[in-house]
């Protein structure tokens, strides 16, 4: 269901980092998944509540049904983890599910970057 995308860069943070999660669901089970649609966001809403999700949405070319949630964790596999509870993966609803670590590098997020970039 998701994967990883490989980092280019060896970036060294003490703090959690931030992923870009990109969700793609199964159009074909529409009615369904707006049914699931409020726990789903509720269970979003929880994990905003604790400073684990700092944002999501809809991506407004793919219609309501593609998403992008950033959230702060310690690695992709804990990502992988705390999205294992989404209802909409118990339900079967994501399509594909792409992990990938972000770092900000101007406005939020970006406190203490290292302008000289750490290529290796």
């Amino acid at each position: 269901m998701c994967s990883i995308v490989k980092r280019q860069f060896n970036w060294h943070y003490e703090a959690m980092s931030l992923y870009m999660i990109e969700y793609t669901y199964d159009h074909s089970l529409e009615s369904l998944i707006q049914s699931f649609r409020p726990a789903h966001r509720q269970f979003l809403r929880d994990l905003h509540s604790r400073d684990i999700v700092v944002a999501s949405g809809f991506l407004r070319d793919r219609g309501e049904n593609d998403a992008l949630i950033i959230l702060r964790a310690n690695s992709a596999q804990d990502v992988f983890k705390i999205l294992a509870d989404d209802p909409f993966a118990l339900q079967g609803f994501v399509e594909t599910c792409k992990i990938r670590e972000w770092v900000p590098t101007i406005g939020f997020g970006a406190e203490g970057f290292d302008t000289e970039f750490p290529f290796s």
